[in-house]
């Protein structure tokens, strides 16, 4: 079996509380690590909440876990495709904080752009040279500006469309500049220099005799030795592997080396003065060879790679020189005079010139560190997300599946094709959805009332009126949502008042009593409009993650007699704009002209138009005072002149509200059915992210945005398309890290393989149900920690406590953590483990204890720590 294999750590972006209960089914040993790493092969995944937030102290306990884990999975274990294992050493630096993150459309360092010793001190730990003289040296690693969160089919044109950290392929625009800066100018080319050692984000290397006036050569973890006639042969140690170097023969300019590796395998070469070669797979440098008197003898540098660095040219590695892609050093005071040496790092090709997420970058000149791109806050197949669907159900009807804000979902027809135009329809019997205050509405008409969190959809499901007195009369609405049901109190002949959500609506009822129900309608008129004139159009509905949902068609407004109000003018008009309203002046002369947006209006080919928050909205004169308000298509300002949805997303980091609308194209055939138009952003130009056809289905396109709204455009039926709006919780940000590495290197496209997959708990039941788990993550906010606590609801607080102490016998609280073996609710012979603290620092304590205290740990059901102290489970 091939595993390709992340780094656990950088993968958990944290947890605000470990507290899940985990069970073990009996297994062959009862110690940590097995049964999750067994035989040095590993089979485990470990979760996490999709909902957590990433903070260090979580990570840290993360990386804790992930690193003592990864220590017993071998090297044979490993996929073939990585050339050597990598093991994580635990510093990492995070490039965003708690209240900066790295969000969609932004660039690696929007949040930080140099990391230095404080964030990586090991990495970037400051140095010493001892050469031709006595210098100091610091590092930092300088972010790139081009490097961008994007929505694209990157890094190949093979790969569906997704967030990807895209990267530059040019030096001029890098990914980063490794910078290593002197306090003095120091003259690599000078005999004190050469096999002087620099020690460089966190690589040891030695400076090679063949440094010269334009190049820097350096070997890597290397040794120095000395060879002669009377002490011909050494054993060195280098990246790990054991090798016998041994003297033949040597001349004033030369020296003949032989070298035998571990398994007893020997070359000889002869290397020149100030040269190098690679034999049996060692790298060896001659600083000086002589013969004197029959004495031979020879200095030499043993090495497991060599580097060379041209100023202005990219890097080359090995003997052969071969070119480091993506890589260019550049010198300050070149090689005998140097202050400062930069190595500038992009993606060495188009193939390879972006970060997915759970993939990673590893520098590729010194190899000890890597940028970490874990995972998104909220990926495309995120349980925080919710489904907006609109498809067709028949060839004149439009469908739209929604979950409101208090959780109800409801699938229900919106816009129907009479044949001669679309509307706003629920029904085959032709029934308008209303939007706008005071609309007239018949017995099972729908009115959208209220806005945001206290919108609502109602259906007017009575309208009574008796022969005499209003005793008898009823008005009821009912939620479309909910299915509840709200009575009007009336208080005259065709007047009463309801409550709904809280608020008061004013009722007017008409229609004789000796009239068909149907043909009898109700007004409302809103208490949101705050006075008399004022009016509210389009209001919207909050749904399960916050967007607000708002129903459009252009309406026409009689400015001077106000929905059947003779005399009462409408003076302005409230439009809704994601966070309230954005109100507009109106006014109405003698003669019927209009003033609208402080532009008058007295010609039916005049218009004015109002800017409501990142939508446009035009005003058409229709001549004696009325008015037709219309949405304007925010792509190309022309007329949405048919029905749409139109959803507001919440305020995102730049404090603006940009919206998503779904327009329709008119169909009513079955040649010619109706279906989706297009689905239009407010956010961005035309063609950025937008319409990217699937690599794995041509008849299915996607598109994002700034808030990281993910539209899917289905075409399979070409004349009737459909549309999901997948809308997250909140704003996509990418969990972006600096890493380092303690050796090894990565896989050809980057990926470095480690053996231990990391998921969210919405991932588990699909991906690693067979699996050994280790939860990470509370039962606040991981559903398989709560699901472990016997809870189908999310824990917290209180109720955590209760849970644990049920679970194990003892409370866990303030400043306690857990640590459990159970059976996995996924799997009766697996193992689930919960490493749980209530806080994010008892988590790290917990971490801690468990890596730490390996021996104290087992993982036989009914075991059980709390706190360092050893419990046996009840139940």
């Amino acid at each position: 079996m091939k595993f390709n294999f992340k780094r656990i750590a950088s993968v958990l972006t944290g947890a605000v509380m470990l507290s899940s209960t985990v069970a073990l089914a009996a297994a062959a040993a009862n110690q940590f690590p097995e049964p999750f790493v067994k035989s040095g092969s590993a089979d485990v995944a470990v979760v996490y909440g999709s909902a957590v937030p990433p903070t260090s102290s979580d990570i840290s306990a993360a990386l804790n876990i992930g690193t003592k884990l990864q220590n017993y999975v071998t090297a044979a274990s490993i996929s073939p495709s990585a050339s050597t294992s990598q093991n994580v050493s635990g510093e990492t630096a995070l490039l965003f904080t708690g209240s900066s993150k790295v969000y969609v459309n932004n660039t690696l360092n929007s949040v930080k752009n140099v990391l230095t010793k404080t964030e990586l001190p090991t990495v970037l730990k400051d140095g010493t040279f001892s050469g031709n003289v006595d210098a100091t040296y610091t590092q930092t690693i300088v972010l790139g500006v081009n490097p961008q969160v994007i929505f694209g089919k990157q890094p190949t044109s093979d790969d569906d469309p997704d967030f990807v950290l895209s990267e530059s392929t040019s030096t001029a625009t890098p990914i980063y500049n490794a910078t290593i800066t002197f306090n003095k100018a120091i003259n690599l080319t000078h005999a004190d220099s050469k096999g002087a050692e620099l020690n460089l984000f966190g690589q040891k290397f030695t400076i090679a005799s063949a440094t010269d006036t334009s190049d820097l050569v350096l070997l890597k973890s290397a040794e120095k030795i000395s060879l002669s006639n009377t002490d011909a042969k050494k054993t060195v140690t280098v990246a790990g592997k054991t090798y016998t170097v041994e003297l033949i023969s040597s001349s004033d300019t030369s020296a003949t080396v032989k070298v035998t590796d571990s398994n007893g395998a020997s070359e000889t070469k002869e290397i020149n003065e100030n040269a190098s070669k690679k034999v049996q797979g060692l790298t060896v440098a001659v600083t000086n060879a002589d013969e004197t008197n029959l004495q031979l003898s020879a200095s030499i540098i043993a090495g497991a790679e060599k580097v060379t660095l041209t100023s202005g040219s990219s890097i080359t590695s090995g003997e052969n020189n071969d070119v480091v892609d993506g890589t260019k050093a550049t010198f300050t005071g070149g090689t005998d005079a140097m202050t400062k040496l930069v190595v500038s790092v992009a993606a060495k090709n188009s193939d390879n010139d972006a970060i997915q997420a759970g993939k990673n970058f590893v520098d590729p000149v010194f190899g000890s560190f890597k940028i970490d791109f874990p995972s998104l806050n909220i990926p495309q197949n995120s349980s925080m997300r919710e489904d907006i669907s609109i498809k067709s159900t028949g060839d004149d009807r439009v469908e739209i599946t929604f979950t409101d804000g208090k959780g109800n979902e409801k699938s229900l027809q919106w816009a129907k094709n009479t044949t001669s135009k679309l509307y706003l329809m629920h029904d085959s019997d032709e029934r308008n959805i209303s939007v706008s205050e005071m609309a007239p509405i018949y017995r099972n008409g729908m009115v959208v009332v209220g806005n945001e969190a206290e919108g609502y959809l109602l259906k007017a499901s009575t309208i009574t009126n008796q022969t005499t007195g209003y005793s008898s009369d009823k008005v009821k609405f009912t939620d479309v949502m909910s299915g509840d049901t709200y009575e009007a109190t009336l208080t005259d002949e065709g007047t009463g008042t309801v409550t709904i959500g809280g608020k008061v609506y004013d009722v007017t009822y008409n229609g004789a009593s000796d009239s068909s129900e149907d043909s009898r309608y109700v007004r409302l008129n809103y208490p949101d409009s705050g006075g008399v004139g004022s009016i509210v159009v389009y209001p919207t509905i909050q749904t399960s993650k916050g967007a607000k949902l708002a129903f459009y068609q252009p309406v026409t407004l009689n400015t001077s007699n106000w929905e059947g109000q003779t005399g009462a003018n409408i003076t302005q008009i409230r439009f809704p704009d994601g966070d309230g309203y954005t109100d507009i002046t109106v006014s109405t002369n003698a003669s019927g002209a209009v003033t609208f947006n402080s532009v008058a209006l007295d010609d039916d080919a005049e218009s004015a138009n109002a800017t409501i928050g990142k939508l446009i909205y035009n005003a058409k004169f229709e001549g004696n005072s009325n008015i037709t308000i219309q949405l304007l298509n925010p792509e190309d300002s022309t007329v949405i002149s048919n029905p749409a949805v139109v959803i507001f997303e919440e305020r995102d980091d730049n404090s603006e509200y940009h919206a998503v609308i779904t327009t329709l194209e008119p169909g009513a055939t079955s040649d010619d059915g109706v279906g989706v138009d297009d689905v239009i952003r407010t956010w961005g130009s035309d063609n950025i992210w937008e319409d990217i056809t699937l690599a794995s289905n041509s008849k299915i396109s996607k598109e994002a945005d700034l808030w990281g709204t993910v539209t899917t455009l289905n075409a399979d039926d070409s004349d009737q398309k459909r549309a999901i709006i997948s809308y997250p919780d909140e704003q996509v940000y990418a969990n972006l890290y600096v890493g380092s590495i303690s050796s090894g290197v990565a896989d050809d496209d980057g990926v470095v393989n480690t053996g231990i997959p990391q998921l969210t708990d919405s991932q588990v039941a699909t991906q690693a149900a067979g699996k050994n788990l280790i939860v990470v993550g509370g039962s606040c906010i991981n559903t398989v920690a709560a699901r472990l606590l016997g809870s189908s609801s999310p824990l917290c607080g209180a109720d955590f406590t209760a849970a644990a102490q049920t679970k194990v016998g003892r409370a866990v609280g303030p400043g306690s953590y857990l640590i459990a073996a159970f059976e996995s609710p996924y799997s009766a012979n697996k193992t689930a483990m919960l490493v749980a603290g209530w806080e994010a620092q008892d988590t790290v304590n917990a971490a801690s204890y468990l890596t730490t205290n390996v021996e104290n740990v087992s993982t036989a059901k009914g075991d059980a720590i709390v706190n360092g102290a050893k419990v046996t489970i009840s139940g």
